[in-house]
């Protein structure tokens, strides 16, 4: 009876070890495969952000030239406005 209880308990080790090499090697896949999708998304989100921030950063510019050409127009008008009330001035 001995025997056979050793031998069923070998048998059980066996069958454990194997599994367990098998349980590891599917763990290890599967961090493995979660950690290459997550560089992946991480990368995507990377390059989505720098264009994005790319284009935020160019309607910025553009929205600063409309701005600075506004203004200078306005003081073009003020400076004109100014000229023709001191012509009219000299005039009468």
């Amino acid at each position: 009876m001995l025997d056979l209880s050793s031998k069923i308990s070998s048998f059980r080790k066996m069958v454990w070890s194997n599994e367990k090499k098998k349980s590891e090697k599917q763990l290890y896949n599967s961090t493995e495969n979660s950690s290459k999708a997550l560089s992946e998304i991480k990368i995507k989100l990377e390059n989505e952000y720098n264009k994005y921030m790319e284009k935020r950063e160019e309607f910025a510019n553009s929205r600063k030239n409309e701005k600075i050409a506004n203004i200078s127009q306005h003081e073009k008008t003020l400076y004109n406005k100014f000229k023709e009330e001191l012509l009219n001035k000299l005039i009468d």
